[in-house]
């Protein structure tokens, strides 16, 4: 079985690599939301329905918050969205589109400046430009997903080593632990309720 995220990585070389800048974007997009959903289902104990379906400031928003895209990443995704959505729709006409305005949103996504420099006077294409954002994009969430993996996987060992040690919990997780019994009790107790006719019912 072919490696999804392989899969995934082909058709973004082949996205960037369109001659085209219209199909640049609207592929390359579209492939980058099928990697966020990918990485956000990689990171809930069950299929989240209806995922695809989502709009993608909804589904941005619940990466920032599952740790898979840094918060400081939100603006540039959400403004490569809007670039998308804007040609999709033909309220964008690709030849109003400029390099500068890729690189805005570029250089937030890659702060370390792995990627080449678009500067004042640069001969690079608006194509060539946008091809990069999707890169970075597509970086941001691959990397971000990778750590957001790894720290969840460092908190369940570090659980379990605390719980198979039988070392004192901390307050924090006896906290947890107390509610959740609670909430329990109180289900149980109102299922109970539903279940008996002579309970009363005020």
């Amino acid at each position: 079985m072919a490696d999804p995220n392989e899969t995934l990585r082909r058709r973004l070389v082949a996205a960037v690599n369109e001659p085209d800048l219209f199909r640049v974007i609207i592929v390359g997009f579209g492939i980058l939301e099928d990697m966020l959903e990918q990485r956000i289902a990689a990171m809930l104990p069950e299929p989240l329905e209806g995922l695809g379906a989502t709009p993608f400031r909804h589904k941005l928003n619940l990466a920032v918050g599952l740790g898979i895209v840094p918060p400081e990443a939100r603006s540039p995704l959400g403004k490569l969205a809007t670039l998308r959505h804007g040609l999709a729709h033909a309220n964008r006409d690709p030849t109003e589109i400029t390099a500068a305005e890729c690189e805005a949103i570029c250089r937030p996504l890659d702060p370390e400046g792995d990627l080449p420099a678009i500067r004042p006077g640069s001969t690079i294409s608006t194509r060539d430009a946008a091809a990069l954002a999707i890169v970075a994009a597509a970086v941001t969430i691959e990397a971000g997903g990778d750590a957001a993996r790894e720290y969840r996987e460092r908190e369940r060992t570090a659980l379990q080593r605390e719980l198979q040690a039988q070392r004192p919990m901390s307050p924090l997780l006896r906290s947890v632990i107390a509610q959740a019994a609670a909430a329990t009790n109180a289900g149980a107790q109102t299922g109970a309720r539903a279940r008996d006719p002579a309970e009363p019912s005020g």
